[in-house]
């Protein structure tokens, strides 16, 4: 249980449950709606034990799958990098005042 918990190993379920949910493979699961986060979970769930549960090699098998994912929708010529999810950051500085100080320009 805890070898699914690396940050490796989530990033790779990840990319194979959004392509099996029809969602640009590189999806933020933070930008899916509510409904489709609880949609993800069932989806990883039951690949994690109809899939790797009954695998021998667990680990091997996730490698390929997610391989596979890769090649199929990542790596041709008709992946498009715009339409995936990209949060925007602000990176304005601001300064912060403690209750009380003066405002200075």
């Amino acid at each position: 249980m805890d070898d699914l918990k690396k940050k490796e190993v989530t990033d790779m379920l990840s990319v194979i449950i959004m392509i099996e949910m029809n969602k640009p493979p590189l999806t933020s699961f933070k930008s899916l709606t509510a409904g489709q986060q609880k949609k993800f979970n069932l989806a990883c769930n039951k690949y994690i034990k109809e899939t790797l549960y009954v695998a021998c090699d667990w680990e091997e098998k996730l490698k390929t799958d997610f391989n596979t994912a890769c090649n199929d929708e990542l790596y041709v010529g008709s992946f498009k990098a715009e339409a995936q999810y990209c949060p925007i950051l602000n990176t304005d500085i601001i300064r912060l005042r403690r209750e009380g100080e003066p405002e200075m320009e």
